[in-house]
């Protein structure tokens, strides 16, 4: 009795579930892009990947890394950011693009001081992406951003900060 229910169960939902597993299926799979960056022309790469999330609206998954070796002092400088991104078009293969995000980064230095900052960020992108192909596109965009930074100076005390800016970002990013 207990096994004719459970198979009448099992059909029932199969008879339910199947057609929505071959519905999801149907529809196209979401755009995947990734690509470089460069920030304020220096040497402060980012890696991008985003994902379609429905129609125009992208989700921007971005690390960066920064690097400066200056008078025997090593500075690193890690960060991530998380972002909506929305497009719109402006012409025939030019977008424009805009967004909220939110970011983390680490700064690590080899001072005898030990100076380590984490700065957590709210930033809002701007910018425009030029479609070179279906493949392949270049942006340029730029980032208000506020900050508020932590800072551990090695010697038992904590600095605290808050500042804006502006920067600068140009890309080269592939579809897949």
């Amino acid at each position: 009795m207990i096994t004719l229910r459970i198979l009448i169960f099992s059909v029932f939902i199969s008879t339910i579930s199947i057609p929505a597993l071959i519905a999801q299926e149907a529809g196209d799979p979401p755009i995947r892009e990734l690509g470089i960056g460069i920030r304020n022309f220096s040497n402060d790469f980012s890696l991008i990947y985003k994902k379609q999330k429905e129609g125009d609206t992208y989700i921007r998954y971005e690390g960066n890394l920064n690097l400066i070796y200056e008078q025997g002092i090593l500075v690193l400088n890690l960060g991530v950011q998380f972002a909506l991104e929305k497009r719109k078009y402006v012409g025939e293969n030019l977008k424009f693009v805009r967004g909220p995000g939110v970011g983390l980064s680490v700064l690590l230095s080899s001072t005898e001081a030990g100076i380590n900052r984490v700065t957590p960020s709210f930033n809002y992108q701007l910018g425009f992406q030029y479609d070179i192909n279906d493949n392949f596109y270049v942006g340029a965009s730029t980032f208000p951003t506020a900050f508020l930074s932590i800072t551990d100076a090695g010697d038992s005390s904590l600095g605290f900060g808050i500042n804006a800016n502006l920067s600068a970002q140009v890309s080269a990013v592939f579809r897949f």
